[in-house]
């Protein structure tokens, strides 16, 4: 778990990097993280080393600066209250759109990363933020960028769903040159005709809502897919299709944002596993960004409860402290709320025979 020596010059080249501010203050304790974001900092710090590598912030702070301008939040304690992002967070955008490669096939420079994993504890805001960036992605994207949520289940995969539309909604701006119905969303407004350009009906761009119960999943060309709380998945199954119908795209993207869960030997296991070994340099993915917010052991949890942030970055801001320590305190003598706690708020997986707790 190294830092390179150079990050001092590296702030000094590029002031304006939420990214390197956020390695910045990891690397001296000032905000808490556990090993497996210090292994991804090596891998983006190893980047600004690369010549075959840009690091070019503009997209990146262009969707920033769109999600706090436009969007806001939708749910109580925070409903009506722009959406101001988090240090982490906005180190998470502009490490996923500023590091560029030059594609051959395509004959310019394109976005490096074309698939992100990110793991946080339950209630950090992680649907929220995906659901914004998506939403910034299609207004500040290409003309015809097509999108689609997803989940186990159309319920959950309607979450992401419905807080991308509130934010919609919630902006005039924004829902003057769009509409909805039970299809999704679709850029023209009824009330407010206009014939062409990107924020009219010529624009066939979309964003629609599937499940892994849902039929017909093949034949779909999107820009962009998300799969919310992917540690419900079996298998892979509901995940190909989606990753597939990205295959035309110059510049595709994937999400996976999650906590663990119970399921044995599901898709997120295989998943984390690769990860993992990406991390550590056993495996080769380097279009693949990876953040997983974890313990550095489960002794820590009941020992230092500073440690509590390694898997709940935004605690104190948008989790409570307050709740997380009733949680812990109840799980030392109650199995059933301990397991629940271990896989949800910590991301310390738990065999499949407490799901029932």
């Amino acid at each position: 778990m190294t830092i390179l020596q150079n990050l001092n010059d590296l702030r000094n080249l590029y002031p304006d990097s939420w990214l390197l501010e956020y390695i910045e203050k990891c690397n001296t304790g000032e905000i808490i993280v556990g090993k497996e974001i210090f292994q991804e900092f090596d891998i983006l710090l190893a980047h600004f080393e690369d010549d075959a590598i840009r690091f070019e912030m503009a997209d990146a702070h262009k969707l920033i600066k769109f999600i706090q301008t436009h969007c806001k939040h939708y749910e109580a304690p925070f409903a009506g209250k722009p959406f101001v992002l988090t240090l982490r967070q906005k180190a998470f955008v502009e490490a996923l759109y500023s590091f560029k490669i030059f594609d051959e096939e395509i004959g310019r420079w394109v976005r490096l990363y074309q698939e992100a994993l990110l793991l946080v504890g339950r209630k950090c805001g992680k649907t929220p933020f995906v659901a914004a960036l998506m939403l910034a992605e299609w207004f500040c994207g290409e003309l015809g960028t097509k999108e689609l949520c997803s989940s186990n289940d159309y319920e959950q995969a309607d979450l992401m769903f419905q807080a991308i539309n509130a934010m919609r909604e919630e902006s005039p701006t924004l829902e003057k040159v769009t509409r909805k119905n039970v299809k999704g969303l679709f850029f023209g407004n009824p009330r407010k005709v206009k014939r062409k350009g990107k924020f009219s009906y010529q624009n066939k761009g979309n964003i629609r809502k599937i499940s892994a119960k849902t039929g017909a999943k093949e034949g779909k060309n999107i820009k962009v897919g998300a799969v919310d709380e992917a540690h419900e998945l079996k298998d892979n199954s509901s995940v190909m299709p989606i990753r597939q119908a990205l295959s035309t795209q110059d510049e595709p993207l994937y999400f996976e944002i999650t906590t663990e869960g119970f399921t044995d030997s599901g898709y997120l296991d295989e998943r984390l596993k690769e990860a993992r070994q990406v991390l550590k340099g056993e495996l080769l993915r380097p279009r693949w960004l990876i953040f997983l917010y974890t313990q550095d052991s489960e002794a820590e949890i009941w020992q230092d409860e500073k440690s509590w942030a390694k898997s709940n970055p935004d605690i104190g801001t948008i989790k409570k402290w307050s709740f997380l320590r009733q949680m812990v305190e109840e799980a030392k003598t109650n199995s059933a709320t301990r397991a629940f706690v271990l896989a949800k708020d910590f991301n310390i997986k738990q065999a499949g025979g407490a799901a029932w707790l």
